[in-house]
C-alpha cells in the first residue's frame, strides 16, 4: 500500500494515495467516513477506535488550542497533569475546571462541591411541550419550579433548615409556621 503520498494540490497523505484533507492519515483501509469539508487535517482508521494523544512529563500541561488573529489561545482545552484539572477556555479564560476527584467548577477552577457555580445562575427548563424537568434531591423529591417570591425550596429533614415555599425558614422543622421557627432548644 501506500506509504505516503503528496498530491499536485499540495494534500499529503500517510497511509492513503488520495489525501481527502491537507493532513490525512490513514491506519488500515479506508474507514467509509469523510472529514468534514473545513477539516485541515484527517486521522482516519477502519477497524478499531482512534485516538490523539498529546503527550507531555508528568507536571506539564497539555493542550488544544483555538486561535484568532487577537489571540493564540482564545479557547482551549487544556489537562494539566500536576493537579489532574481539566480546564475548558473560551474567550481566552477558563471558563470551566474539572478537578482530580470528579467536582466541576463553573467560574472557578477551585470548586468546593461536585458542582460549584461561582457568580451565576443555574437554570433548568424545557422545550414547549416536554414533560417538567427539575431538581432532584437526595431525599428522591423534585422540585419543577421555585417557590413563589424567588425562594428555593431545600429539605434538609427533620433536624435541617428549610424554606417551605412559604418564605418561612425552618431550623429542626420542615413546616416552618412561622417566619423564623425553631423547633429544639436554641443556644445563645
Amino acid at each position: 500500500g501506500t506509504i505516503m503520498r503528496v498530491t499536485n494540490g499540495g494534500n499529503v497523505g500517510v497511509g492513503t494515495s488520495a489525501p481527502a484533507a491537507r493532513l490525512h492519515v490513514r491506519l488500515g483501509g479506508a474507514s467509509g467516513a469523510a472529514p468534514h469539508a473545513d477539516s485541515v487535517a484527517a486521522l482516519e482508521r477502519n477497524s478499531g477506535n482512534a485516538a490523539v494523544s498529546i503527550l507531555t512529563t508528568a507536571t506539564d500541561v497539555g493542550s488544544v488550542l483555538f486561535g484568532s488573529p487577537t489571540s493564540a489561545t482564545r479557547g482551549y482545552i487544556q489537562y494539566a497533569h500536576g493537579t489532574d484539572k481539566l480546564a475548558l477556555g473560551a474567550a481566552g479564560a477558563t471558563k470551566v475546571t474539572i478537578d482530580s476527584q470528579g467536582a466541576v467548577g463553573i467560574g472557578t477552577a477551585g470548586p468546593l462541591s461536585k458542582l460549584h457555580v461561582l457568580d451565576g445562575d443555574i437554570r433548568v427548563s424545557t422545550s414547549p411541550g416536554q414533560a417538567g424537568r427539575g431538581i432532584i434531591f437526595q431525599d428522591g423529591s423534585f422540585q419543577t419550579t421555585a417557590a413563589a417570591g424567588g425562594n428555593l425550596w431545600v429539605d434538609r429533614g427533620s433536624n435541617g433548615i428549610s424554606n417551605a415555599n412559604s418564605g418561612y425558614i425552618g431550623i429542626g422543622t420542615t413546616a416552618p409556621a412561622y417566619k423564623l421557627h425553631v423547633n429544639g432548644a436554641a443556644a445563645g
